[in-house]
């Protein structure tokens, strides 16, 4: 948690030989349930722009990316550290799944448990 209103993601790994199973879809949804069980509104996280693996993975399950001038002060702190660590920010894309809104229609049809979820209320 980022903020007591701001759940974040801030990594899942799944060995490669483990990969292209649905663990880390399963890993994401599950991570999901709980936001939304715990009445959050979004979910964030931070990842590479041009892997693979990570963004469009997370596009692929309804993530959107969060405009530079939209990003929370906790938001700044997270790139911010990822920078100092070494992390190219050009390279890095700030990333949020909006809970109980309708998600893109490439989600939904990649997964069927997101077809009931999409009703904004």
């Amino acid at each position: 948690m980022l903020a007591q209103d701001l759940p974040h993601l801030e990594e899942i790994d799944v060995t490669p030989t483990h990969g292209r199973r649905g663990l880390g879809t399963a890993l994401v949804h599950t991570v999901l349930e709980w936001v939304k069980r715990a009445g959050h509104r979004q979910l964030t996280l931070t990842t590479f722009r041009n892997v693979p693996w990570n963004m469009p993975f997370y596009s692929r399950l309804g993530f959107v990316e969060i405009p530079t001038h939209e990003l929370r002060l906790e938001l700044e702190a997270v790139v911010q550290d990822e920078a100092d660590r070494g992390l190219d920010r050009d390279q890095r894309v700030v990333m949020r799944y909006l809970v109980n809104v309708i998600q893109p229609a490439i989600a939904i049809r990649n997964d069927p448990r997101l077809r009931s979820d999409h009703i904004a209320e």
